[in-house]
Parts: C-alpha cells; structure tokens; sequence
C-alpha cells in the first residue's frame, strides 16, 4: 500500500504514519506540498524507518510555505526513513509540477 495526500491530506498521511496507535504501515508515502501537523515531540519519526517517503514542494506555494515541507522532509530523514525532497516551480495547486515527480517516483518503487 502507498499512500499519497497533497497539503492537509499530506499532513493526515504523515501523522497517521508517525502514531504509534496506527498498526497497518503503508509501503510508502507521497507528500503533495504537506507538512507535519504536531508538533516533533508528539511524533514517533522512527516509525517511518526504511520506508520511502516523498516529498514535493513549489517554491511559490502561497498556502503552505517550502520551510514546513522541508522541516517535514529533515524529521523523517532524522527517523531513518528514505526521504526524497523535491522542490518544483508551483504555487500551491495540484497540477503536472507535483504530479511528474509523484509519478517519476512511483515508477522507481514498482521497479524495486
């Protein structure tokens, strides 16, 4: 199973993966210009180790700014996980600039 969530939808993926009540793991998760929604102390970033986790960010994301995507990205790279940080030429829209990487990345995993 690979969950993918854009803004608030990626915040839900990123803390139901961190809660340790939560007992089914996803494969992998895609984030579309999240953030972590707790704050870290609330959080258990080691049980996204190993997994694979995407996030992509626009650097115009007028909603959501890049700092909280890449605060996101460094505590789950802290918690072991595969973190893969993309930031792309977007405002805060889904649309083809967060969708190619999502895609591009998803077609890696299916390979692995």
């Amino acid at each position: 199973m690979v969950v993918v969530g854009f803004s608030q939808g990626g915040a839900t993926m990123l803390a139901t993966l961190l809660d340790p009540a939560i007992g089914i793991r996803p494969r992998a998760v895609g984030v579309l210009a999240g953030y972590l929604p707790h704050r870290e102390s609330d959080l258990d970033p080691s049980l996204a180790a190993g997994l694979p986790v995407l996030f992509v960010h626009g650097t115009d994301a007028e909603m959501m700014e890049v700092v909280r995507g890449r605060s996101a990205a460094r505590v789950l790279d802290r918690g072991g996980a595969a973190v893969t940080w993309t930031e792309v030429e977007s405002r805060h829209r889904l649309g083809p600039p967060l969708i190619d990487p999502l895609r591009a990345w998803l077609d890696q995993l299916i390979r692995t």
